[in-house]
């Protein structure tokens, strides 16, 4: 279950001495954790939490915090509104709402 999943990632966090941190927002990988959240949130799960501080940078762990929560979800659920943006600062801003199907 993706829930246990992500609790796992969170649980067994390692220690990275030679992590090296993406530097800038990386929309690529913004706009492919959205995809994934509503139609493969178990591929989200094989990330580590040095995967996650890598593709997008130190504030990015919060992602795993919109993991669990997806796993509170359907498997399959549907977009209802999606919206990202970038302003002036050095992080992004998303929002997604899903509806259980």
């Amino acid at each position: 279950e993706a829930s246990a999943r992500a609790l796992q990632l969170v649980a067994h966090a390692a220690s990275a001495p030679n992590l090296h941190v993406q530097v800038g927002i990386n929309q690529e990988f913004d706009a492919r954790f959205l995809d994934a959240m509503v139609e493969d949130p178990e591929r989200l799960c094989q990330l580590s939490l040095s995967d996650y501080m890598r593709q997008a940078g130190s504030e990015g762990i919060e992602l795993v915090m919109w993991l669990i929560m997806r796993g509170a979800l359907n498997d399959r659920v549907t977009e209802m509104h999606r919206h990202y943006h970038v302003p002036a600062s050095n992080t992004a801003v998303g929002h997604l709402i899903l509806e259980n199907r």
